[in-house]
């Protein structure tokens, strides 16, 4: 059966078995080892120490177990789903000095959205005015490709 994590016993396992090492899991075949949520890599965003708080990380899930995933998400009335929403942060996760200058503010469409310092996109100033450098834009990340959009 594709939607469970192991045929002998699927109501078994949860999500938090699925999240963490758990050593029920060391014994199992090669084929379980390799359908198993945690042996897919992490990966981490290399930086200083910050004063915000940026959240958990939250495990890569291949395209393969995606389904497999979905599945154990939903058992216990969706407790995966939801605990999954209620760990994401809302709020600042880090500087935006520059958007809320008094000359940069009617630059933000809206109130909640801010460019944030570090990854802003500065644009070529006009001369006469220094603020002319700010739009309300990030730059975010490409797989393997910081900065790429």
């Amino acid at each position: 059966d594709q939607s469970t994590l192991h045929a002998e016993d699927p109501l078994s396992v949860t999500f938090m078995d699925s999240h963490n090492f758990n050593p029920r899991y060391e014994n199992h075949s090669a084929t379980a080892e390799s359908s198993r949520l945690l042996d897919v890599p992490r990966y981490l965003c290399e930086g200083t120490e910050s004063p915000y708080q940026t959240g958990q990380l939250h495990p890569a899930i291949r395209v393969a177990d995606l389904l497999q995933h979905i599945n154990l998400m939903k058992t216990s009335d969706s407790y995966g789903f939801k605990e999954e929403y209620e760990s994401f942060f809302e709020g600042q996760s880090a500087s935006w000095d520059v958007a809320k200058k008094d000359q940069n503010r009617t630059k933000n469409r809206y109130g909640n959205i801010i460019a944030y310092d570090h990854s802003r996109v500065i644009l070529q100033p006009v001369e006469d005015d220094p603020s002319s450098d700010y739009i309300n834009a990030n730059y975010i990340d490409g797989y393997q490709r910081p900065s790429h959009y």
